[in-house]
């Protein structure tokens, strides 16, 4: 996250809440926010205080489920979308240097055995 992290931080941005952007663009409609912890690798009371901060800053909005109002919907604002536009060029060319670096062989190598690992670790849970 250290190469990550300075332009960020520019953007009063932390990691979490760059992967919970992530995230929300990614899936194109609102997550439920149980989801969304899971998805994020992050624990409900803290994903509950990154989405109040966004939330502020007009960068996701949270709102009821409508059929199950026990659920919190959160999706991505218009703000939140073009900051998430804005940053993931650069966060492309931290990914590519990394992969230069690296080697796009281990790369691969280890997303696969971290897939394996989560795979595994779901098994025994």
């Amino acid at each position: 996250m250290s190469r990550f992290t300075p332009v960020l931080r520019e953007y009063g941005l932390s990691p979490q809440q760059w992967r919970v952007m992530r995230v929300l663009v990614e899936s194109s409609e609102a997550i439920d926010a149980t989801e969304l912890s899971k998805r994020c690798c992050l624990m409900m009371p803290s994903l509950t205080r990154i989405l109040r901060s966004m939330e502020q800053r007009d960068l996701i909005t949270r709102s009821p489920d409508k059929k199950d109002h026990r659920r919190l919907l959160v999706n991505i604002t218009p703000s939140g979308q073009e900051l998430h536009n804005e940053l993931t060029p650069y966060n492309a060319a931290r990914f590519a240097d990394i992969e230069r670096i690296v080697g796009r062989e281990k790369l691969e190598q280890l997303h696969q055995l971290l897939s394996e690992t989560i795979s595994t670790l779901k098994q025994h849970s």
